[in-house]
């Protein structure tokens, strides 16, 4: 299992790089995200959301997205969410 994470939602634990060190995760054409992920719990509460995969910072001025399952309502949903001006 070298290439595989098991991340703790209760630790607060997650995998990071900086823009620098990447070269595949800027939205310039086409974009597939593809991975396995196993949930131990859904969102609970309505409008809350697990990140997967994201690019970006909050309040930040350049193009951002995120890849999650979202609590819409009473339904979980994979989500993409983008947004090109921050």
């Amino acid at each position: 299992q070298q290439y595989s994470l098991d991340l703790e939602k209760d630790n607060s634990e997650y995998a990071f790089i900086t823009d620098a060190d990447q070269t595949g995760l800027n939205i310039e054409q086409n974009l597939t995200i593809e991975g396995w992920i196993k949930l131990e719990s859904l969102p609970s509460s309505a409008n809350e959301m697990y990140s997967l995969v994201s690019k970006g910072n909050l309040g930040d001025e350049n193009a951002q997205y995120t890849f999650g399952v979202l609590q819409y309502g009473a339904t979980p949903a994979l989500t993409f969410l983008r947004s090109y001006d921050g």
